[in-house]
């Protein structure tokens, strides 16, 4: 019996050590395996969406700086690094991106959950507006247009709820630059529900900056989905640049020579499932005289929890990584 029980315990121990080391891998944790929204959520593995030419490059783990801990995600996006997969082009939708799908985050319609994560923007970066670019969304399987989805503007970084159209300025991009800038979000994926219910919550700096009693989730989106794609939310994260070509025609130094333009008032993408109005879908085809800016972002410290205390970072001594 004796010899059973120490068999028994260390399989629990190997079983434990082989849950483990895909988390440790990817520096991402998931409130330790807690259940969020009935689903328990187990660290598996983070997809690398292949849509950048060189994605080793593009995404690393590195000691150059980290919010907590020894490592932090570092997303790097040069001029012309755009790429293809399973039908969709980056590089004639005027976009280029890398960016990460953890796996194991597949929430379901009606969950409630708590996304924490810290932001590092380097002294050196260089913002490319008027072209647009994103640091994290969520998406319902199926539908383009995303339910949540984080953007630097001109001057700010912001927050935008796609379906009831708001959008909500969380700190100056200057205040980001050479700073580590900590972010809790609330997403209540519930398509009904009570009036007076906080749907979406975003906290900087432990300082609450957008309240959203409105559903972010509507029935207008699920009707608006394939059909043929349940309903499974998840999330992505890293740099994700579109309407380049704008980027290109302010900063211009030579006219691009046989620039083909889409006609005036075009959309792309279809309806519900994401509008875009471009100068022309493959920037990259075209000399400008000019060449787009490398951007380095960092990201540190990611959880995901079913409450705001299990994703916060000053409440949390383990690192995340």
């Amino acid at each position: 019996n004796t010899q059973k029980n120490c068999q028994k315990k260390e399989m629990k121990t190997l079983l434990a050590l082989l849950l483990l080391i895909p988390s440790l891998s990817w520096g991402l944790t998931f409130s330790g395996g807690k259940e969020v929204g009935g689903n328990t959520v187990v660290p598996s593995n983070t997809f690398q969406i292949e849509l950048t030419k060189d994605p080793k490059v593009a995404f690393i783990y590195t000691a150059e700086i980290a919010r907590a801990g020894n490592k932090s995600q570092k997303f790097t996006l040069s001029h012309n690094s755009c790429g293809a997969e399973d039908g969709y082009d980056d590089c004639v939708n005027d976009a280029q991106r890398t960016e990460r799908m953890p796996e194991s985050i597949h929430h379901d319609v009606g969950d409630v959950v708590y996304y924490g994560l810290s932001i590092f923007l380097p002294k050196d970066f260089i913002s490319i507006h008027p072209a647009v670019v994103t640091l994290g969304q969520v998406k319902l399987e199926g539908l383009h247009k995303p339910i949540w989805i984080t953007k630097l503007r001109e001057n700010y970084f912001t927050i935008v709820t796609s379906w009831n159209k708001t959008e909500c300025r969380l700190i100056k991009i200057n205040e980001m630059i050479g700073n580590w800038t900590d972010l809790i979000i609330k997403a209540d994926y519930s398509i009904k529900g009570p009036e007076n219910n906080n749907y979406f919550e975003v906290w900087v700096n432990d300082k609450r900056k957008c309240l959203n009693k409105k559903q972010i989730l509507t029935q207008k989106a699920l009707d608006s989905k394939y059909k043929d794609k349940k309903n499974k939310i998840n999330l992505r994260y890293g740099i994700y640049q579109i309407k380049l070509s704008e980027w290109f025609n302010k900063n211009k130094t030579k006219e691009p020579r046989g620039l083909e333009v889409y006609d005036e008032g075009e959309l792309r993408g279809g309806s519900e499932h994401g509008e875009m109005k471009t100068i022309t879908g493959s920037p990259f085809n075209y000399d400008w005289g000019i060449k787009l800016p490398t951007q380095v972002i960092y990201f540190d410290e990611m959880r995901v929890g079913s409450t705001k205390e299990e994703v916060d970072i000053t409440l949390n001594k383990e690192p995340a990584d």
